[in-house]
């Protein structure tokens, strides 16, 4: 199968760049201009790495298709980085335990995250995670929830249950997790109680997460079981921040900061006077494209500022 890039997606030499499956195996492919042509082995997703002159990295300007059996379904320019949110009451400490938890977990932008595993404590037996569409809502059916791990966890009163599929949080919006556990004890899964579903459990600059409502019932959804309000998971969540490389397509997802330096560096590039001048736009756009979303943040003051831009070029250049 074949896909055509836009011309800003790609970083040149292009003779850098190799495609890997799921499993990091080396898949032989074609690319001609902007089109990357190959042979998937299995649906799911492939990576398309560049050389960064020591390895090839999905660090930066990576491409990720996803391939279904007949035809590329999406791709998206990222790089990638996993990172763990600890509650800050643990299994251990919590107040309450029975059979599950619904709760809400909220990518607070710019990047989206992809949710991997759940590490929760409790006397844990026949084990599943599901996932909503959308926010947690007071429902008790699974028609608006998808499973997404299930397993014998054995009565570990620990442990780490990885998803069988990663979970996409989009920037800025909110996701229902729902864990679940079969067991018939009141000792099974550990969560906490809270004052209210706005009342943030943790967080950290890329997630932040809600309380929801507690299981009491060996059955996921059903009516023979009961729920507790204002329920909230405890434990940790791995996720991977998914990290989008700038280019002039998505330059309005990054933040505002971020936007004022690009529009400086091009000011800069524009002037005959300016070193910049010199380069060729695309070299510059390169340049901009290594530089990650965050470095930027202690300047956000500079866009409300009555600071001149030179002062905010001299702040930029800190950096260097």
């Amino acid at each position: 199968m074949e896909h055509e890039l836009p011309e800003d997606v790609w970083i040149l030499p292009i003779q850098r760049y190799q495609l890997y499956d799921a499993s990091n195996t080396l898949i032989p492919c074609n690319i001609d201009g902007t089109k990357c042509s190959f042979v998937p082995t299995v649906p799911g997703r492939y990576c398309l790495k560049y050389f960064n002159g020591t390895e090839y990295t999905s660090y930066k300007f990576a491409v990720v298709f996803n391939v279904d059996s007949t035809k590329i379904v999406s791709y998206d320019t990222f790089n990638d980085r996993v990172h763990t949110l600890a509650t800050p009451i643990q299994p251990h400490q919590a107040n309450h335990s029975y059979n599950g938890i619904m709760f809400d977990i909220k990518a607070k932008g710019p990047a989206d995250v992809e949710i991997l595993a759940f590490e929760v404590g409790g006397l844990l037996g026949p084990t599943s995670v599901y996932a909503s569409a959308g926010p947690w809502k007071e429902n008790k059916d699974d028609r608006d929830w998808s499973m997404v791990m299930a397993r014998d966890v054995n009565g570990v009163r620990l442990t780490t249950i990885k998803l069988s599929i990663p979970i996409v949080v989009l920037a800025q919006q909110k996701r229902g997790f729902y864990i679940h556990c079969k067991v018939l004890d009141d000792e099974a899964l550990k969560y906490q109680s809270y004052h209210n579903y706005s009342q943030v459990i943790a967080q950290d600059k890329n997630i932040a997460l809600f309380p929801g409502q507690a299981r009491c019932g060996a059955t996921a959804f059903d009516r023979y079981g009961r729920w507790r309000n204002i329920r909230g998971f405890t434990g940790k969540v791995i996720y991977r921040e998914i990290r989008k490389v700038w280019n002039t397509r998505s330059h309005y997802d990054f933040p505002a900061s971020f936007q004022e330096i690009v529009r400086l560096l091009l000011m800069m590039w524009n002037r005959s006077d300016c070193v910049l001048n010199v380069l060729p736009q695309e070299a510059l756009f390169v340049i901009i494209s290594k530089m990650d979303w965050d470095w930027f943040e202690d300047h956000e003051k500079l866009i409300n500022s009555e600071e001149s831009a030179d002062v905010g070029i001299s702040k930029f250049f800190d950096y260097y």
